[in-house]
């Protein structure tokens, strides 16, 4: 499933969500594409656009969200790189600008070209990530290139730039904010090859928490003072000691407090934000503050289970699942005894569902014990 991380950066805080590539998750993936401002697309350099991307890209082409690609395993055989950037611009309708250039790819590969430095960044073994590589940069000119890529690699860069220099759409921020142009860097993770460089790139390129859509207008998190989030992904189990629920949200303005009582507004009562936690991997810190595109994971318990706890409802044959009051599954077994309560079985929990006022899309997950809802909307009491 979807993981979240946070990590300090050059002075930067970012957030990670983390999903998976498998259809299986997909559902999983899109509630999280709703809390992310960017996204990163890892593409294969030996397979190209997958199925799963495609859908997936069609989810952040519908939010205008900035999309950065970076092509992945250059270790290893891959295809050639205009073929890469031809199949991306057909496939997703997206124009691409290389920042980067590959040298190679397999037991070739050499490192990347920086078009901007006009520089070579070498590939160094890393032992599969568990050593820190050297990084070295030579400038393409540099009597050396030559000696440490290779004569032949160095006249196979030289026409490829020019190629790319001539036909490659330039760099443009607007287009890139608005989604309509994708910056591509490559590398490999597996070797800790190229990871940094996009980190420092896409630091420079993109832009500090967006606002969100409200009933009330746009959410700013850099001016609105009073604290608002949404809840877009509610997994239980995460803990194997204890039964627990935690419920993973975004921040969208205000300041966030440990304990703080908060008013969720379907259930149009109060109830407290209880253990707020922060993500890296496996690991969970306990915090005290948390501040606008921050994510943060809040167990679920009795106050919120009081407002969250499932309502009756109906469902007929089409799946359209109509309920009461607000939602949440505090397990399998208990979604199971709802659905057939209502008189249809596990499959007809896909369909849509009204929350009072609101209507979103359901999707239940029953062999891993999560639910799935949109719009649970969080806002303090004033």
């Amino acid at each position: 499933t979807s993981s979240v991380m946070q990590f300090q950066y050059e002075g930067f805080c970012i957030n990670i969500l983390d999903t998976p590539g498998h259809q299986d998750f997909s559902e999983d993936t899109y509630r999280t594409l709703m809390a992310a401002d960017s996204a990163v697309m890892v593409i294969d350099g030996a397979k190209g656009v997958e199925p799963q991307t495609r859908k997936l890209f069609k989810v952040c082409a519908m939010r205008h969200i900035p999309i950065f690609t970076f092509i992945n395993k250059l270790d290893r055989e891959a295809k050639d790189t205009f073929e890469l950037l031809d199949d991306i611009e057909k496939e997703l309708g997206i124009a691409t600008c290389p920042i980067n250039w590959p040298i190679g790819s397999g037991k070739e590969f050499k490192g990347v070209y920086d078009r901007a430095k006009r520089e070579v960044e070498l590939f160094s073994d890393t032992k599969k990530g568990t050593a820190m590589g050297e990084v070295k940069m030579i400038p393409i000119d540099a009597p050396e290139t030559e000696e440490l890529i290779g004569a032949e690699a160095k006249d196979i860069l030289a026409d490829e730039i020019e190629l790319l220099d001539g036909a490659a759409a330039e760099f443009d921020q607007e287009l890139v904010d608005k989604g309509q142009l994708s910056p591509v860097f490559f590398g490999s993770a597996l070797t800790n090859f190229g990871v940094e460089t996009f980190l420092k790139h896409f630091l420079k390129m993109t832009t500090s928490p967006l606002p969100r859509k409200s009933d009330h207008g746009e959410i700013d998190p850099m001016t609105e003072k009073d604290f608002s989030a949404f809840v877009f992904k509610i997994q239980a189990n995460m803990n194997k000691a204890h039964r627990d629920r935690i419920a993973f949200m975004r921040i969208c303005s205000g300041e966030f407090e440990a304990g703080m009582d908060v008013y969720h507004m379907q259930g149009g009562k109060k109830v407290r934000l209880s253990q707020p936690q922060q993500m890296m991997a496996s690991e969970r810190k306990m915090i005290s503050k948390a501040y606008g595109g921050d994510i943060i994971g809040s167990e679920v318990g009795a106050a919120a289970k009081n407002v969250m706890g499932i309502a009756a409802g109906i469902l007929d044959g089409g799946g359209l699942c109509t309920l009461k009051g607000p939602l949440m599954a505090r397990g399998a077994r208990e979604i199971s005894r709802l659905i057939k309560a209502m008189g249809g079985n596990e499959l007809s929990a896909y369909g849509l569902c009204h929350l009072g006022d609101y209507e979103t899309t359901l999707f239940s997950e029953f062999s891993n014990n999560r639910l799935y809802g949109e719009d649970l909307y969080l806002k303090k009491p004033f």
